[in-house]
């Protein structure tokens, strides 16, 4: 456990996290801050880039190369492809 200073930043209060600490817990940029039970709970915040890259790894079934193009993204008609389109 470590003990810092609360300190003045304008109108709001800060502290320094010891680089140490951050390094433990993988905190380099962005963070999420919540309150719970009257505690500071901080994380690391993912990028949205890694976030987007798990939901699309997740969505590509098995064996996806050997799916068409029209079974792995399904059928998705619209008005585009019913009136103007021509084969």
């Amino acid at each position: 456990m470590v003990t810092v200073k609360l300190r003045n930043i304008g109108n709001s209060k800060g502290i320094i996290i010891p680089k140490e600490l951050l390094a433990q817990c993988n905190m380099e940029e962005n963070v999420t801050i919540e309150v719970k039970d009257q505690q500071l709970i901080i994380r690391h915040a993912e990028s949205p880039q890694i976030q987007w890259d798990t939901v699309f790894n997740n969505c590509i079934p098995e064996h996806a190369e050997e799916k068409t193009d029209g079974q792995l993204l399904g059928d998705f008609p619209n008005q585009f492809d019913e009136e103007e389109w021509q084969w």
